[in-house]
């Protein structure tokens, strides 16, 4: 039973993960960009405005955040968390 279980609550989180290709798409619709890498040509402060934009995202992990857009992980943690 217990084993049951745990394959469906696996099952459940498999079929609602993004990938990092729908991950990137939410990224651009939010931020209204149309390449990732825009983030980049704005100042470190709208830069950082921008990413905690990305809050909203439920469901992906700020490991994956900074995986798209190719920063260190430790630091789009602290800027999220500001």
């Amino acid at each position: 039973m217990l084993e049951e279980e745990i394959n469906e609550e696996y099952e459940y989180e498999l079929e609602n993960k993004l990938t990092d290709i729908d991950v990137k798409n939410k990224i651009e619709k939010i931020l209204d960009i149309k390449n990732i890498s825009e983030i980049f040509k704005y100042s470190i402060e709208v830069r950082n405005e921008k990413i905690r934009e990305l809050n909203i995202l439920k469901g992906v992990s700020k490991v994956q955040i900074s995986r798209v857009l190719g920063m260190n992980k430790r630091l789009v943690q602290k800027i999220m968390e500001k």
